[in-house]
């Protein structure tokens, strides 16, 4: 049979191949483990960045509407304008003519209709 001596020296030796091989598959695991974490990470990445670039996308959107809004509503009070103005220039040459009696004349009227005419043109502009 074997001694004990020799077989402490089998079982060390083999005990240390065990030891040296546990210890291969901990560091490539740990490897794997870190490429993979790293990976993870730059995917993570890239989504926030994706994230940042649309909320980015959407303020402009919303910035380019809200300006749009604001010209909508100034080109509609010009136009508001123009239709008072219009619209106290016919009541005045209205009172102005209507005081002289002169309401049933063609010219008047030739001329109102230009008026009015003028006045769709120019909102139509």
């Amino acid at each position: 049979m074997c001694d004990p001596v020799t077989i402490t020296t089998i079982g060390s030796a083999t005990g240390s191949s065990f030891l040296t091989a546990n210890a291969a598959t901990i560091a490539l695991t740990s490897q794997i483990a870190l490429t993979a974490g790293t990976a993870a990470m730059g995917v993570m990445a890239a989504r926030n960045q994706e994230k940042i670039a649309r909320a980015k996308y959407n303020a402009e959107q919303r910035q380019l509407q809200a300006e749009q809004e604001q010209l909508n509503i100034e080109q509609l009070q010009v136009e508001n304008d123009r239709r008072e103005e219009y619209i106290s220039m016919v009541s005045s040459n209205n009172a102005m003519i209507g005081a002289q009696g002169v309401t049933a004349v063609g010219s008047y009227r030739a001329v109102l209709g230009k008026l009015t005419g003028d006045f769709k043109q120019d909102l139509s502009n």
